[in-house]
């Protein structure tokens, strides 16, 4: 066999892109389990202990406490399954949610 003639497999077959990416099209999913983090600002937001400006990532603490170290992704990754919608309220989707990590959490 001439040299180079194996090709980049070395003659174990068809050559795969090096940066192939099997989670492209991974998204989050809304029946997801919350993490803690997640899970935390679920209650505190249905409870009211934190509110979430309008149109915006911006969380308020009510009453005292601590609030989430990142809120800005904290707040993405509700909204990217549909747990809180744009006004900050927490939806239907939301409550299973919390009512999922919740019974976790009670395991």
């Amino acid at each position: 066999m001439p040299a180079g003639a194996a090709g980049a497999t070395g003659g174990r077959g068809p050559a795969r892109p090096a940066a192939e990416d099997v989670f492209r099209d991974a998204e989050p999913h809304p029946l997801d389990v919350p993490t803690q983090q997640q899970g935390v600002a679920l209650a505190a937001l249905d409870s009211g202990r934190w509110s979430l400006e309008p149109g915006t990532a911006a969380l308020s603490v009510r009453g005292g406490g601590p609030g989430p170290r990142d809120a800005l992704g904290l707040v993405r990754e509700l909204r990217e399954r549909d747990w809180v919608d744009a006004d900050g309220t927490v939806t239907l989707v939301g409550r299973h949610a919390l009512g999922r990590w919740l019974a976790a959490e009670r395991d």
